[in-house]
């Protein structure tokens, strides 16, 4: 994955970080010729600020979730309030009815049957006081008010938990994208260690041998100019000294008749063989560091 092409939202983490480290330093990553960030610094930086923007998203999400349940809460009490008012004259008019029923009416339950908050419901058992049906109407409503509230209360807290394993899913996308950057700029670093030590092998070697080529044709040169020379000398040599028996001969003659006696020798050999060693320049170290 290229760092470079990598998709960032104008509000994301990653944003943010680059945003603050050209803030602070001026300037943005440093990227090679393929456009991958090859700066340590920037990915130090960027890790430790989505770290505290983070801790951040996580403490602001807690904080709303208890702001939540306190405004949640105080709403379940004020709607609650009017209908627990609504209902206090029936639940007194059953306790009256109780008291009132006698001995007679003590052999029944004294407590009203769930169908008297009903309307139509309108008579308790030993001649209780009659309920009205608004009052009736009025504490079924707030019965079922309360149960909305409670399936209200319950999709609150199913949005709230939606709403925090949303986050904890993108916080892990941003470290997650923040630790393949740091892996991909490590595999950057070693791969291009890796390509200057193999570079610096390779020219040694290719020096190595070029030096060897060059000792090589030298001592190749040497040896047939030796051969060369050694087989001139062995045959003026042996030519001078045919031509030294003929004059020989010849003087012989010659010193009977009273004549100058020609040399016998005049063959002039070469001149010493000379050859020069090839100088080769020192090979040089690269000096610069690999990491």
């Amino acid at each position: 994955m290229k760092t470079s092409s990598t998709y960032r939202p104008p509000n994301s983490p990653i944003q943010r970080a680059a945003d603050a480290f050209r803030t602070q330093y001026g300037r943005g990553p440093i990227t090679d010729a393929n456009g991958l960030i090859t700066d340590p610094q920037y990915v130090a930086f960027t890790n430790q600020a989505i770290a505290a923007d983070e801790k951040a998203a996580a403490d602001a999400l807690e904080r709303s979730k208890r702001n939540m349940n306190r405004v949640r809460n105080a709403a379940y009490v004020a709607a609650a309030v009017p209908f627990v008012a609504a209902a206090a004259p029936a639940i007194a008019g059953i306790g009256a009815g109780s008291a009132t029923g006698g001995g007679a009416a003590a052999t029944s339950s004294s407590v009203l049957p769930s169908t008297s908050l009903i309307p139509g419901a309108l008579a308790t058992p030993g001649g209780a006081s009659m309920i009205s049906p608004t009052t009736a109407y009025v504490a079924s409503e707030g019965i079922k008010t309360a149960g909305n509230l409670y399936g209200s209360k319950k999709g609150a807290d199913a949005a709230g938990k939606s709403a925090e394993l949303q986050t904890r899913a993108a916080t892990e996308a941003a470290r997650i994208q923040a630790q393949s950057s740091a892996d991909q700029l490590a595999y950057i670093k070693r791969q291009s260690e890796l390509d200057r030590l193999s570079k610096r092998f390779t020219d040694k070697q290719n020096y190595g041998l070029s030096s060897a080529g060059v000792m090589n044709d030298f001592s190749r040169y040497g040896d047939t100019s030796f051969n060369t020379r050694a087989s001139e000398l062995s045959q003026g040599r042996t030519q001078d000294k045919m031509y030294g028996a003929r004059q020989n001969q010849m003087n012989y003659m010659r010193n009977l008749l009273g004549m100058p006696q020609n040399e016998l020798s005049v063959y002039v050999e070469p001149d010493a063989l000379q050859l020069t060693r090839p100088t080769l320049p020192d090979y040089v170290e690269d000096t610069t560091p690999i990491e």
